[in-house]
């Protein structure tokens, strides 16, 4: 991960994206990692996630050039979900596998 990507954020009206720390894994990330209804559209329904899970997969990021970011509500700052693109640079483009969001919509 290139220097500039650390400090890399994306800011729109209600939320920001930036990079995914480590202090952005936690029970309630995994828990929602583990909510067959967040899920249920996602191949993440296929696994079982814990905290040291999501560390290594974190840590599978160094190193390269593809991305994991966090989605965060602007004001709060709370996690709403995380994304991950995949960098291809010989071809210049980058394949945005997975878009979680965390939270389930209450009624």
């Amino acid at each position: 991960m290139s220097e500039a990507f650390k400090k890399m954020e994306i800011t729109g009206d209600t939320v920001r994206l930036r990079v995914f720390q480590k202090t952005d894994i936690s029970d309630t990330y995994t828990s929602w990692l583990n909510d067959a209804e967040v899920v249920k559209y996602s191949k993440q329904r296929f696994f079982d996630y814990t905290i040291e899970s999501c560390h290594n997969y974190m840590k599978s990021f160094s190193d390269t050039d593809n991305m994991y970011l966090a989605i965060e509500d602007k004001v709060t700052k709370e996690l709403h979900g995380s994304i991950t693109a995949y960098i291809q640079a010989n071809y210049r483009t980058s394949d945005n596998r997975m878009i979680r969001i965390m939270q389930k919509k209450t009624q």
